[in-house]
């Protein structure tokens, strides 16, 4: 029988999303985990392009995250680009940011 959880505790899995080998590199160079990309995806504003969308952790991703409980703060400046069919394809820290 499965213990109850605090809200921050996720009570299923976490999927990675699909991660391009070159979002992989810049992740490592750049210090920030598949959890952390998985935060502004969940989390960020979102700008969509035609083949891509943008996903950037701003002051509304921040309020966004706060009314349920996450803390994403340290994530301001963040942006993760994913291709339509979700891929990620690079992950870096806009200016101003990190």
């Amino acid at each position: 029988m499965p213990t109850s959880m605090s809200s921050k505790q996720l009570s299923f899995p976490v999927i990675e999303p699909p991660i391009t080998r070159h979002a992989r590199l810049r992740m490592e160079q750049r210090g920030i985990s598949v959890a952390e990309v998985l935060e502004a995806i969940s989390y960020g504003s979102r700008f969509s392009g035609q083949d891509a969308s943008r996903w950037y952790v701003d002051s509304k991703a921040i309020a966004r995250a706060l009314s349920v409980g996450a803390e994403i703060e340290r994530l301001r400046g963040l942006c993760v680009v994913r291709a339509a069919n979700g891929l990620v394809i690079t992950v870096f820290w806009m200016r101003g940011g990190h």
